[in-house]
């Protein structure tokens, strides 16, 4: 008979409670007994029979493994466990005693009998030291490289007096306060300091220039040892007698193997009595091979881990519990952040920001700071510094503060979006910080004090930035001097306009008589050079189908002499005439086609109503629909493609136009009388039978979210607005005769916004500016035989241009909002094809565009502006609107002589009109 477990009391702690439902997920999957959970979970009794005994936490692979034998959910339960562990405290033990790790500092001297790992690179570095008296060791962050130097190579040459320091702001200073005698090992830690924190160009390139030399005269047996990241080994090679020094003398710190690895994570703690589970070594190791810039993530899991220790054993549980190597850095931050006060976190953002240099072109590096800078003399600030401190997350100086590793910076998602929140404020306030410090030490120099653009910067940039008293002093200054310069400034002012305004009055007569005279002869100028352009524009139009090249020549001369609505006119519609090799076409029959809106994709529907996608920028098929099509719509980004097909259950599909494949399909149940796509093709509008009702529909999920009914009104065309949140419908039921009502929706809560009519008798075509503020009606007008396109204010319902632009099939808003193509329909049989530009400000003509390689059926624009344009033989072209590259490409097929100009421009004088 199976020995009764021992009670558990859920109510007294969350441990309990842990190991409570884990026997009653047991209870759930019949009460199997341990030896039978034991074969299908591989774990001995007594390890599984302990997981629920309520004592200990038992590690995440039991627990699930647990779970899983009982038929539980793995996610849920590896949840529970994370949120648990992460509550657990951590062990304590009796007396309290030092870690065997350093965690996110390095390496130092003292620490030389526990620096285990590196002993072949040691030996290396100590080699090249004896054979070269200038040697550097390069490696990335996290690879050990001060840990090397300070608890390595220094301990192993303990025989030599030895001088350890970086560089920090002022190198030199640092070299002349440390460095006495001539027979020394200097070893410069974190060298890349002199690139990040030293601002004077001079003082850095002297700075070098000493070691150099220090490391190479005769006279003394000096040996130079440089600790230096390796992505600034490239700032290195700027310096040529720095180059010269390490051409030979160079030891890379790349990543630990196994072996290595496994004494750096046992040595350490065998040597403080204590042992490592095997299972907690093979995870370690398994996790930080190839990894070199790891290395304090690692030592600082396993202080974490050595804190929530076994007794004297390491195990894995505990390494879970901490977060491992990846969040156990993460999970001390947080925990210090959270568990201060909302003032002090404040501060304790303020702090990590300005511990932080910002790198310009490689990664952000710790900076050294003063204790002035922080204000540490405040208590709460202190308060802040010693928790930071206490969780090993920054190192306290006498006199300086500085982030414990750059792992932190690395590693910690919060410091990371605060560094990247704001950066050019950021930089700005940095560069705030040492201007006021180099004002101070000049005495408060007023020459040393922002001006100009500067001052303008600061200001607007550290509006909201906490800058400290001598920063506040510093701006306050600044602006104090400026503003007694302008004062200054206004009086010289005042007294030159007394004298100005004296020979205003004698100049003002003789300069009227001579503007007068001058305008008079330049607009009767203006008034020829536009004739010109538009003779020269029309004699370019009626040869550019037979010459299209000396037309090209005559359309750039009627531009330069002025910027004619005809002269642009034909000098766009010459790239249809003159084509491009490279333009592909599609050589289906074809009877209907549509662009995307963003004109990567090109769609065509044949005469049974199957449609065929294709690459419009390589005529490539993507994928042939034989479904009979009546309607179709893409979503903004024309990576989605919704049809409707022919019939009374009102099929609709959807697919992905990449590859064609059908996302999802389902009925309306009811014919499809029009709809409109919602820009992240997400939401579909359909006008369905019976009239007077709209319905929204989730493409994806199939389902109908909300309806708009009105018995008493007809729906016809509709559109989304770019934000999916308005949806603007046509009707005729509440309009006067001859008339189309529009209304705006708001398609969360149905509620109307502005309702307008337009004096049309049918709107065809409905289409939002990119940024929701216009909208772009056209349609067929009752008593005319052509109809205007009319530009919208939504917001307000207004009218805020028309323009006259025939019987249209299509228009289309450029990326930037400022320009409308549309497409005229096949009537009247003369305007067929063309396409005209709009100035969607003013609804004024910019352009009319004639397809002379084909009738253009569909326009779409590109998010570059150039306009992908359609034509009935198949042809896929891109249209430039930019005149300059347009002139400048046709200028390229021009070779322009005298006997050309004069046979083509005899009435205007020869000049190198494309030079």
């Amino acid at each position: 008979m199976a020995r009764p477990e021992r009670p558990l009391d859920p109510t007294t702690d969350d441990l309990q409670k842990f190991a409570s439902e884990l026997r009653e997920l047991r209870q759930k999957a019949g009460s199997p007994g341990y030896r039978q959970l034991a074969k299908s979970a591989h774990y001995s009794v007594a390890t599984l029979a302990d997981a629920a005994g309520g004592r200990k936490l038992p590690s995440l692979a039991v627990t699930l493994a647990y779970v899983r034998a009982c038929g539980g959910d793995d996610r849920q339960w590896e949840a529970k466990w994370r949120s648990l562990a992460v509550e657990q405290p951590p062990a304590r033990s009796a007396p309290p005693e030092e870690a065997p790790y350093v965690g996110l500092a390095s390496f130092q001297r003292e620490d030389a009998n526990r620096f285990f790992g590196r002993e072949r690179l040691v030996a290396e570095v100590v080699g090249r030291i004896q054979d070269r008296r200038f040697v550097a060791v390069f490696g990335p962050s996290g690879s050990g490289k001060s840990s090397l130097l300070r608890a390595g190579v220094v301990p192993a040459m303990a025989n030599w007096p030895v001088v350890l320091f970086t560089p920090g702001a002022h190198p030199l200073a640092e070299l002349a306060a440390q460095v006495s005698g001539t027979d020394l090992l200097i070893v410069v830690d974190q060298f890349e300091e002199v690139f990040t924190h030293c601002a004077d160009a001079e003082e850095r390139a002297q700075f070098i220039a000493a070691l150099v030399v220090a490391g190479r005269d005769g006279g003394s047996r000096t040996r130079v040892v440089l600790g230096i990241r390796a992505d600034f080994y490239g700032h290195c090679t700027e310096h040529p007698e720095l180059v010269e020094a390490l051409r030979d003398g160079q030891a890379m710190v790349g990543p630990m193997d196994a072996d290595e690895l496994q004494a750096a994570v046992t040595l350490p703690a065998v040597g403080a009595g204590l042992r490592v589970e095997t299972a907690l070594v093979s995870r370690i190791v398994s996790e930080m091979i190839g990894r070199p810039g790891a290395l304090p993530l690692m030592s600082h899991a396993l202080v974490e881990t050595w804190r929530r220790r076994r007794g004297t054993t390491l195990t894995l549980a505990g390494y879970q519990a901490a977060g491992g190597v990846e969040g156990a850095l993460t999970q001390t931050a947080e925990r210090v952040y959270t568990g201060l006060d909302g003032e002090q976190q404040r501060m304790a953002r303020e702090i990590f920001v300005r511990l932080t240099a910002l790198g310009d072109g490689t990664e952000d590096t710790r900076r050294r700071v003063q204790r002035t800078e922080l204000d540490g003399a405040d208590p709460a600030t202190q308060f802040v510094l010693d928790a930071m401190a206490q969780a090993r997350l920054i190192t306290l100086a006498e006199d300086s503060v500085q982030i414990a590793h750059e792992a932190l910076i690395r590693c910690w998602p919060r410091l990371h979006d605060w560094l990247t929140e704001d950066r050019d404020t950021l930089h700005v306030h940095r560069q705030l910080t040492d201007a006021a410090r180099l004002w101070e030490s000049l005495d408060r120099d007023p020459g040393a004090l922002y001006r100009g653009t500067r001052l303008a910067t600061a200001r607007m940039r550290c509006r909201q930035a906490v800058l400290t008293p001598n920063e506040q002093r510093f701006l306050d200054a600044s602006i104090a001097a400026r503003d007694h310069e302008l004062r200054a400034g206004r009086r010289r002012v005042r007294r030159l306009r007394t004298l100005v305004a004296c020979l205003a009055v004698v100049v003002c007569v003789a300069v009227t008589s001579a503007v007068t005279a001058v305008s008079q002869g330049q607009a009767a100028q203006d008034q020829r050079q536009i004739a010109i352009s538009r003779q020269l524009a029309t004699k370019a139009t009626t040869m550019a189908m037979a010459q299209p090249v000396e037309a090209a020549l005559v359309a750039v001369e009627a531009f330069r002499q002025a910027p004619t609505v005809e002269a642009r006119s034909i000098l766009l519609s010459l790239q249809t005439a003159l084509g491009n090799n490279d333009s592909p076409r599609i050589v289906v029959p074809f009877k209907d086609a549509v662009f995307s809106p963003d004109g990567r994709v090109f769609a065509t529907v044949d005469a049974n109503r199957g449609m065929t996608l294709w690459e419009a920028s390589s005529g490539r098929e993507i994928v042939v629909i034989r479904d009979d099509v009546y309607l179709w719509r893409f979503s903004a980004d024309g990576r989605v493609l919704v049809t409707a097909a022919v019939g009374d259950s009102g099929r609709v599909t959807v697919r992905d136009t990449a590859t064609g494949s059908v996302i999802n399909s389902f009925t309306i149940g009811e014919p499809v009388v029009w709809a409109t796509l919602s820009a992240d093709g997400r939401t579909l509008a359909v006008n369905s039978q019976p009239v007077g009702k709209v319905a929204l529909w989730d493409v994806f999920a199939g389902h109908q979210i909300a309806e708009f009914t009105d018995p008493s009104d007809t729906f016809g065309e509709m559109a989304f607005g770019p934000d999916g949140r308005t949806l603007a419908m046509t009707s005729v039921g509440r309009s006067g005769v001859g008339c189309c009502q529009v209304t705006l929706r708001d398609v969360g809560t149905g509620r109307e916004i502005p309702t307008f009519t337009v004096p049309t008798s049918f709107i065809a075509d409905m289409v939002f500016s990119p940024d929701g503020r216009t909208l772009l009606t056209s349609g067929q007008q009752s008593l005319y035989p052509t109809s205007p396109v009319e530009f919208w204010n939504v917001h307000t319902g207004r009218e805020i241009a028309t323009a006259n632009a025939g019987h249209i099939a299509s228009g289309a808003f450029s990326p930037d909002g400022r320009t409308v193509a549309t497409v005229y329909q096949d009537r009247p049989q003369r305007a067929a094809g063309l396409v005209r530009l709009w100035n969607a400000d003013n609804g004024q003509e910019v352009a009319t565009i004639t397809g002379y390689s084909g009738r253009v059926i569909a326009v779409a624009f590109a998010q570059d502006g150039t306009l992908a344009a359609a034509f009935d033989n198949g042809l896929i072209q891109r249209l430039d609107l930019n005149v300059d590259n347009v002139t400048a490409s046709l200028c390229d097929r021009i070779h322009v002589t005298k006997d050309l100009w004069d046979r083509y421009l005899p009435d205007l004088p020869f000049q190198p009109t494309c030079h």
